[in-house]
């Protein structure tokens, strides 16, 4: 209880200053406090896609904390396993690029209209794309599959890193682990 406060707490203190900064970079980059040159701009451009990454890690914890506290909400609405796969490879396809990653699609054009929590899965998806180009070699390609299977609706995404040691496999839902080696250690 007590970390799940110290998360709480914390992430909320943190976005207080993250929504001024951004604020203020935005501002600067909108040119409302005068001219910048083309070299402060990309340095802008840099500056607010970090503050977004950033911003994305603090809400990560304050999932943690509300997903331990009990008091996580979801709200389904209907949606179609194309829209959330496309929105998901669109967020982090400029990461993807960076390292010559091609990430390919394959969503069964049959399934039916899914009825869940648009946002939730689209980070679900995000953090599984973002794991997956970490770990690939660069010029290789990520596939994202959603198929049926049974009763159920599979999210598959499969990139040609290394395997996770099937002695891992039952931790990999743990919070924060990760597999010890020493080429993870420098991601």
């Amino acid at each position: 209880q007590l970390k799940t406060n110290f998360l709480s707490v914390t992430s909320h203190e943190l976005r207080t200053p993250m929504a001024s900064i951004k604020g203020f970079v935005q501002i600067m980059h909108q040119r409302m406090l005068g001219e910048i040159t083309d070299e402060q701009e990309k340095g802008l451009v840099v500056v607010l896609r970090n503050i977004d990454r950033l911003d994305h890690l603090v809400q990560d914890i304050l999932d943690i904390s509300r997903l331990e506290s009990g008091t996580m909400q979801f709200v389904p609405q209907p949606v179609t396993a194309t829209e959330l796969v496309t929105e998901a490879v669109g967020s982090v396809q400029p990461a993807a690029s960076l390292r010559h990653i091609t990430i390919g699609t394959d969503t069964d054009p049959a399934l039916p209209l899914l009825s869940l929590d648009k946002n939730r899965i689209i980070q679900v998806l995000v953090q599984l794309l973002n794991n997956a180009i970490k770990f690939s070699p660069e010029q290789t390609t990520i596939t994202v599959r959603v198929k049926p299977e049974g009763d159920s609706v599979l999210f598959e995404v499969q990139d040609q890193g290394r395997w996770i040691p099937a002695d891992s496999l039952e931790k990999i839902f743990e919070i924060f682990y990760q597999v010890e080696s020493g080429l993870d250690r420098k991601y």
